[in-house]
């Protein structure tokens, strides 16, 4: 027998009293009837006190973590930047000045210039005054 795209097969010989019933599968196994009150909870109102359905709860989460997200990011480049000031205004009080630095270098050549003339003018004295002894 088909019915629907459904086939029975029927086997022996019927007697009476024998029946045969067509009726929802009563164990729950092998039709719909779990998937279907599966799919009926996205859309039942079970949260705040019935008045949310799962979709709600989930779309407010995702919105609540996408939101997150994006204070997260926006902290993170106010900070980044912050930082890059920061850093800046250091270096802009203790960086090195390299005219600063030539013009010492210069004055700290020019001292040890001087001094070794001063040596120099000394020996030249010393010696003198040994040769004068001396002779």
């Amino acid at each position: 027998i088909a019915f629907r795209g459904v086939e029975v097969e029927l086997s022996g010989a019927p007697v009476p009293g024998d029946v045969f019933n067509v009726g929802p599968n009563s164990g729950g196994v092998g039709d719909n009837r779990n998937a279907k009150a599966l799919a009926d909870l996205q859309t039942s109102r079970l949260f705040g006190g019935g008045t949310t359905t799962l979709d709600d709860v989930a779309s407010k989460m995702l919105t609540e973590v996408g939101t997150a997200t994006l204070q997260s990011g926006l902290n993170l480049d106010a900070q980044s930047a912050l930082r890059q000031q920061l850093e800046l205004d250091v270096q802009s009080v203790s960086g090195v000045n390299l005219d600063e630095e030539a013009a010492n270098l210069l004055k700290y050549q020019e001292a040890y210039q001087a001094s070794a003339r001063v040596l120099s003018a000394a020996d030249e004295m010393f010696r003198t005054l040994l040769f004068a002894v001396g002779r």
